[in-house]
């Protein structure tokens, strides 16, 4: 009852075989211009998006939670935003470190980010997840790795090990 649940779906559609998908970013090379403004607009639109939810409602907290490459924008927005976000579940998705200075990472020392990854992953690795926790606590961050037996997909302990970290 004290949890405000909001879910935006990504912009951007996409068949992968029959299946109507989503994406947060155009499916372009990743040198293409577009791709950065996409970014861009993501970011402002969920950042005004938060900031409106909390003029609305009493928000004790506002955490993200990104799967896959929500996980990739979710380590950007929230480490690039920390005095709008307390903390990120980043699950089955990986940390680009090239767009981060030194400062962001500072600044955000009182994130809290919760990682979690399947070890059988084999669209993003587990590896990735072991790199984002090594390069997260090595900035002085607070970083956790709930590493489990699966695949790629959200953990199902991880929500309820949230939910009872927030209450």
């Amino acid at each position: 009852n004290d949890i405000i649940y909001v879910v935006p779906e990504a912009p951007y559609p996409f068949l992968e075989g029959t299946e109507q998908r989503y994406s947060w970013m155009p499916l372009l090379d990743m040198s293409d211009p577009k791709v950065e403004k996409a970014y861009f607009l993501l970011s402002d639109y969920l950042v005004r998006l938060t900031k409106s939810l909390e003029k609305r409602y009493k928000i004790r907290q506002t955490w993200l939670l990104g799967f896959s490459q929500g996980a990739y924008y979710g380590y950007m927005l929230s480490i690039k935003n920390p005095k709008v976000f307390d903390g990120l579940i980043a699950c089955g998705g990986g940390l680009m470190t090239e767009v981060f200075k030194k400062s962001d990472y500072k600044k955000a020392k009182q994130l809290e980010i919760i990682i979690s990854h399947g070890r059988q992953d084999e669209v993003v690795r587990f590896s990735e997840a072991e790199n984002a926790y090594s390069v997260l606590k090595g900035k002085g961050m607070k970083v956790r790795l709930d590493a489990f037996d699966g695949g790629h997909q959200i953990s199902p302990s991880v929500i309820p090990a949230f939910l009872d970290r927030i209450r």
